[in-house]
């Protein structure tokens, strides 16, 4: 007589595979379009929060999709906009630090120089170094009051070189040392065209009965950008003796 096995039961059928519908995550599309719009940082410090937000939502949205994997994809796109925004949050400052040390050491020679050319006795050269471009008539006249005839250039050179600064930078003559002593700010500036402006602390020094004398003058100093070939030029806008720095 055949024994049954009662224990050999058929293995229960496995049911066919089912297509399951997995949502895209919201982060990770919101994390990839902050991550393509992250090169924007590069054009001022206040978009620096673009990358930052991007990164925020890029981890957000990796960490739910660790999570949730059974229920949600794009992990794909997180990773992207996560790779895009971490190397523009560290690429976008890194620049403007470069940048603002670039503009920092070219403008001290044009402040040197405006200096050697008062210690040379050239007022004229030096006054010239703060003129953006010659006043036009008209806007000359603005500035003017009704019916007042512009001065003549002799005569802002003569007002210029009355000004107790510059008398006193005139009278030293080349007895002044001229030093650089600090950088108080750098504020590059795109509104309403391309400049940028430095203001530096010179310390000067002379010997006055066998002892040495040292007042500091602040400068302001402007960079325009012109067209080719002449690219940036600068300028000095202001100049305050007796400063502290």
């Amino acid at each position: 007589m055949l024994s049954q096995d009662t224990n050999s039961a058929s293995p229960p059928t496995e049911p066919a595979n089912e297509f399951r519908y997995r949502s895209l995550s919201a982060s990770a599309l919101v994390g990839l379009g902050l991550g393509g719009l992250s090169p924007l940082a590069m054009l001022n410090p206040l978009l620096w929060m673009v990358p930052v937000a991007g990164l925020t939502f890029a981890g957000f949205a990796l960490y739910r999709l660790r999570n949730e994997e059974e229920n949600l994809v794009g992990r794909g796109a997180a990773m992207v906009g996560l790779a895009l925004s971490i190397t523009f949050a560290a690429a976008a400052p890194a620049a403007t630090v470069s940048y603002r040390w670039w503009l920092e050491r070219e403008a001290q020679p044009v402040a040197l120089h405006w200096f050697e050319l008062l210690a040379a006795d050239q007022p004229r050269q030096a006054h010239a170094m703060g003129l953006a471009r010659p006043l036009d008539q008209a806007s000359m006249a603005d500035l003017l009051p009704t019916g007042a005839a512009p001065p003549d250039d002799d005569t802002l050179v003569e007002q210029f070189a009355n000004e107790p600064l510059i008398r006193t930078l005139l009278a030293l003559g080349d007895r002044a040392q001229v030093r650089y002593w600090s950088t108080e700010s750098v504020v590059p500036d795109n509104v309403p065209e391309p400049k940028d402006q430095v203001q530096q602390i010179y310390a000067v020094s002379y010997q006055q009965a066998g002892q040495t004398t040292t007042f500091f003058v602040r400068l302001g100093l402007e960079r325009r950008m012109l067209a080719p070939p002449e690219g940036g030029r600068w300028r000095i806008t202001s100049h305050d003796g007796g400063v502290r720095p």
